[in-house]
Formats: structure tokens, sequence, C-alpha cells
């Protein structure tokens, strides 16, 4: 029945009744700054539309996929979580990255089922120099008489911008909402040297281009990421058809909640809706099945378009830059050399629910006697597991309570993970070493995983938690895996208490999602690098009804 009613909300969700109703979303994203060095940090502030909405924040997707294009392909990737539309993240720029002019795209799975859908259609044009090589892509070489000057907007004076103190090298600034509605914002404090800025449209023409956007045609190519990620899988290999019906495991070793469950289709796939995996990943990914698994095994599809782009800006560069590139070349690898968690503030990011309302029962090993066998440690202290023994090979049994039966055995069906990652064959608990296990948890009550019921549930967590010598058959695959960028801000507000940090950051505030209410002040504190310089203040939002925003100021 769970199946059921997953499938149909899918579908309700993913294919809407009629062309007026479906969601139709188009994403900005904001950047701290336009130019870079190879390695730095882009910061990321994704603003996502629900353009049939009346280009309010889109509640539908909760995930974006950030591609950087050049004319051979995609050179880095980023997801970003979305909730209520709005997300933060960052994109590594890779060290070997040629020097020239790039775009930046972001679009939702929403996207990939218009017909005709444009992924260049709210693209950012970044410049990115390296400082290491002199390999280049679509460069021109002016004179320093031939380049610019760098030219930023003013904006309109929806949110005022001041500088209201500056004590040492604290900057203390304020923001200003002349709005009559609440306004969602990013705001970027970055140094202002002699790079000039690639020609991009602001944030003002990427709404008024929304609202002008004519309602697609839509096909059902993809579903929708409209929980956290929809990650969709494969079974491979010869008899991969033979475990239709089965059901297909992802995991990430060392987090409980991320354990995802999901049928293997008709035609070998396996769809999981997970809350998103933050951060980059290694997922085991394996079937379980009533029978033997041979020459089949999970594979993870990718959920990138992989976009090449075309007619990219040339990127002019001339030798009155290179005090100021070299100058940020520096400041790169002295912050990748001193990168501290002092830099960054965790901002809310999608909590995943499974087991949040249960408290399990946890046995800490250590307080009590070490026995050298994992069947005497059950024996001997640990109540409620067991190990029952079937065709004489060993399976977890977990003694079970809920409302409507104070106490009942689970049979068979209980789940045994180590370290968050379940192990199918029990007989690699019953024969793994209780040294290397801190404790027990055990949950011991009757849920679902996906469409699987799950009669209980025990986690044996190692020291290490790393699964500490667990071994796998050939039909498992440990794989990297990219999963959504941790939301944070690079505030840098407690950098000045790292008396060894030596401070030469370019952008020395950025923060991807500040709320500002109708006619509020916010004032927030920028600590300023061991230079002297011009400084940009950079605001651009949406209020809550549709208005752009886009704000600068220099001090």
């Amino acid at each position: 029945m769970k199946k059921l009613i997953f499938i149909l909300v899918t579908i309700l969700a993913a294919v809407n009744l009629s062309a007026e109703k479906r969601v139709v979303e188009r994403t900005y994203l904001s950047t701290d700054k336009a130019c870079y060095v190879a390695g730095d940090n882009v910061w990321i502030s994704a603003f996502c539309l629900d353009v049939a909405d009346n280009n309010r924040f889109s509640e539908f997707s909760s995930l974006a996929y950030v591609e950087l294009c050049s004319a051979d392909g995609v050179e880095a990737t980023a997801k970003v979580a979305l909730i209520h539309g709005r997300g933060a993240g960052a994109l590594v720029l890779p060290r070997a990255l040629p020097t020239g002019n790039y775009k930046l795209i972001a679009y939702t799975a929403q996207n990939r089922n218009e017909v005709g859908y444009d992924f260049f259609e709210t693209s950012k044009t970044i410049s990115v120099f390296n400082t290491f090589t002199s390999e280049r892509k679509g460069v021109k070489v002016v004179s320093a008489d031939s380049y610019g000057t760098p030219d930023v907007a003013e904006g309109n004076g929806d949110v005022a911008i001041s500088l209201d103190s500056r004590k040492g090298r604290v900057a203390k600034l304020t923001l200003d909402s002349k709005l009559a509605k609440a306004s969602s914002l990013s705001v970027s404090v970055y140094h202002e040297d002699a790079i000039v800025s690639p020609e991009n449209d602001g944030i003002s023409q990427f709404v008024d281009r929304a609202k002008h956007t004519a309602t697609p045609a839509f096909e059902q190519n993809v579903i929708p990421d409209f929980e956290g990620e929809v990650v969709v899988a494969h079974v491979v290999g010869s008899n991969a058809a033979d475990h239709r019906g089965d059901y297909a495991i992802i995991s990430s070793p060392g987090d409980l909640s991320g354990v995802y469950y999901a049928s293997i289709e008709d035609d070998c796939s396996a769809v999981f809706c997970t809350n998103n995996y933050y951060g980059d990943n290694v997922l085991v990914c394996q079937i379980e099945s009533n029978g033997e698994v041979k020459d089949a095994h999970v594979e993870l599809d990718s959920p990138f378009v992989q976009n090449k782009a075309s007619d990219i800006q040339t990127l002019s560069i001339s030798e009155s830059l290179n005090e100021s590139l070299a100058a940020r070349g520096t400041a790169m690898q002295i912050e990748k050399l001193f990168v501290s968690d002092t830099l960054y503030e965790r901002l809310p990011q999608r909590p995943n629910l499974l087991l949040a309302a249960q408290k399990p029962n946890t046995y800490i090993l250590k307080d009590y006697t070490r026995f050298p066998l994992m069947s005497e440690v059950v024996v001997e202290f640990v109540k409620g597991l067991s190990f029952k023994k079937e065709d004489k090979k060993p399976y977890v049994h977990i003694t079970l309570m809920d409302s409507s039966k104070p106490v009942y055995q689970s049979n068979k069906g209980s789940l045994a993970l180590i370290d968050g990652t379940p192990i199918l064959d029990h007989q690699k608990i019953y024969d793994y070493d209780p040294l290397l296990v801190e404790r027990i948890d055990i949950y011991p009550s009757t849920f679902f995983i996906g469409p699987r019921c799950c009669n209980g549930l025990v986690n044996f967590v190692t020291y290490k938690r790393d699964m500490t010598n667990v071994t796998f058959p050939d039909d498992v695959r440990v794989v990297d895996y990219q999963g959504a960028c941790f939301p944070l801000a690079y505030t840098c507000s407690k950098v000045s208490e790292n008396s060894n940090f030596p401070d030469y950051r370019n952008t020395l505030y950025w923060h991807p999602i500040v709320d500002l209410g109708a006619g509020e002040k916010l004032s927030f504190e920028c600590q300023l690098p061991n230079y002297d310089g011009s400084f940009r203040v950079v605001v651009e939002g949406i209020s809550e009804d549709g208005k752009p925003i886009c704000e600068t100021f220099k001090f």
C-alpha cells in the first residue's frame, strides 16, 4: 500500500493535471563576485522562482543542479539544496582550469521535463584566471591602455547600504529596506581590484524575462526532486533481469539516516527518494534478494545534463593585471592552507526524519565486560537482541514493542547495520569483532524505509565510523557520490581571533540567505583583511511581491 501511495504522489507532483497548474521554474544564481582564480570557491546563492505562480519562490523542487560549462563540456558541478525556493552552496574551481570565461548554469529536474528548455537561458559568465599555468581558452591579450576599468551598477535605492563605523579591522555595515514587503537577499563584500568583470544580466533582467516566460509543453522525462534529491539507479549485468522485484539499497557509511531502499522495476531501474545527501560521500550500493546475486550490481545514473557552452565572451587580459592576479593567487593558496571552521557559519539544511522520533536502546560496550565474540556480547547483556539460526545460518532477531503489541518477536526481516550500512549476510555480524564496536543501538519498532518493511533495526557503531574490517561480496559497489553542498555563510566573523591566520582574503563577507523585513534595518560586521584598498558591497535579492533588488556600495 505504501508503494502505491508513493507512486501516486510522484505522478501527481511531477505531472500536473493541466498546463495552467504546472510548475514552471527558473533559477538565478547570485555569486560572491564574477572573477576568480583557479582553486577558488565560487560562493552561490540560488533563487528558484515558479513563474507560473506570479514569480513567487518555488515550493516544488528541493534541489538545483549547477554546472560550470566551457565549449568543451562541463568543468565542475555542484548541487544546491533548496528550501522554499532558496539555497546556498559553493562550487570549487579545479586548480587545472585554464584561464578563460566560463558559463555557470542552474536548473532543476523539473526543467528537464520542459520541451525545448534552454539550459543557458539564465546562465552567468564568470572569469577564471589560472596563476599556475599559461593554458588559456578564448583569451585575448590587450595593452594596458585598452584594458577597461571595473564598473558596477549602483541600483535603485530599494535597500540602502551604509558604513556605520570602522574600528581597526572591523567595519560595521547596515542594510535599510525601503520596501513595503519582506525580501530575501544575498550579501557580498569583496576587494575591488583592477580586474574587470564580464558582462552579465542581473537579477532585474532575470525577473523581467521570467515574467514573460510562455507556458511550455512538458514531457515526463525525469521525476522532479520534490522532497529531497531523487537518485535514479539501474541494475546492470547479465543476470540483472533476475532481480526485478527485489530491493536495491544505497547507504552512506557513518550516517544511519543515509539508508534508502527502492524496488527494482521491470526495466531494472530503481528510484530512491532521499532527503538529500550533504557533502561528498561514499555510497554503498547493493541488492537485497531472496536468492543469490550473481553478475549483477547497482549503478547510479548521473543527474547532470553535461552541457557544452557556446557564444562565450572573449576574456581580455593585460600586463596591468599582474599585481592583482598575484595577490589573488597568493590569497587563495593561503586560505586553502589555513582553512578553518572559524570562516564559515552553517545554515539550516533539510532534516532526515528517519527514526528521528525514536530513541534507541543503546549499549556502550566499554561499560560492560568485554567478550571476544559478538554472540557472547549479545547473550550476556544486550536485551531485546539475539541471534537465531535457519539452515545453519544466523540471522538477527529483535524483540519488538509498540502500542498495540507490548512485546512480540520479529522473526526474520530485521535490519542489521554496521556504521549505518546494511549488512545483508548476518553471518558477518555474528563473526564481527566486538572490540571494534563502540556501541550497539537497537530500534525495537516496525517501520518502513521506502518500500521495505523493517521488523526492528540494530546498528553496530564502530569507533572509527568507517565499517572497520567489513568486506563485501563482488556484487556490492562502493562509489564516490557528490551530495548537495552544505549551506554555508562565509562571514569570517571569528577570523580576528586567530592571530596565526595571514588574512589576505579577496571575498571578505558572503551571506547567501538574508531575510530582511519590510522597512527593517539589519547591521552586520565585516572583518577587513591585512591590506588596504577599496571594497564593494553588493546586495541582490527578490521581495515577496517579486520585485528584483540589486544595490551596491563602495568604501
